[in-house]
């Protein structure tokens, strides 16, 4: 296995990472995770530019499961705070059902379900920050 190495993020990445259905103008914030030349991992924080929200997504190639998944949680903690320390209110998210343990993490980090679906019908989860 190629080693990884974390890069903060261009607004390309999350392309080469994979197909990706953007409903919205979006700014995206956070570090792409790179083994070669090729993306396998990314986290961060979208901005959608219409309402001005904060979305937050992890993303892992399979192969990369592990390797991208040691201190994710610890990581988190820490993304979160300097989100609060930036002054965003909340952090929105879906969660995919094809990662297992996902809603549990989740609901760790402090998610909470919402009556909000997702344009690509996920329920919307936040963690209010402030």
């Amino acid at each position: 296995m190629i080693p990884v190495e974390l890069r903060l993020s261009r607004q390309t990445d999350i392309y080469r990472f994979g197909p990706v259905k953007a409903t919205a103008p979006l700014r995206f914030y956070g570090l792409t995770a790179w083994a070669g030349r090729r993306c396998v991992g990314m986290g961060g924080v979208a901005k959608t530019l219409d309402d001005g929200r904060h979305w937050g997504f992890v993303l892992r190639a399979p192969d990369y499961h592990d390797a991208l998944g040691r201190g994710l949680h610890r990581k988190a903690l820490r993304f979160l705070a300097g989100l609060k320390r930036n002054r965003v209110a909340a952090l929105y998210a879906t969660v995919s059902e094809d990662v297992p343990r996902a809603a549990e993490w989740m609901a760790r980090l402090g998610f909470q379900p919402t009556d909000e679906i997702a344009p690509d019908g996920k329920q919307v989860h936040v963690k209010r920050l402030f």
